[in-house]
């Protein structure tokens, strides 16, 4: 990855971390606010959440089948993308 993509995606990420809480999201609504506010696709928004879960920047209930209920459940959010959690965690 070049740079600028390096830096986007890092403005990208600490956008996304500060516009998210904590609670229970439809995943359609999610990816329609994301996509809106970093003026990206839909397609995009949900590749930026799944990036977020998979980097561990937002911590998600895994207990039950996502895609089928097309719900969201962010348990914790981390302050920025170096990692720690609002709840003081990393």
């Amino acid at each position: 990855r070049s740079k600028p993509d390096s830096l986007e995606q890092s403005i990208h990420t600490n956008t996304l971390l500060g516009m998210l809480s904590t609670g229970r999201f439809l995943i359609t609504d999610l990816c329609d606010e994301i996509s809106q506010t970093l003026q990206i696709s839909k397609e995009s928004a949900l590749l930026e959440i799944k990036l977020l879960i998979s980097l561990k920047l937002i911590l998600v209930d895994m207990s039950y089948l996502i895609a089928e209920s097309g719900i969201l459940i962010i348990q914790d959010v981390a302050l920025s993308s170096y990692g720690r959690t609002a709840n003081g965690s990393n």
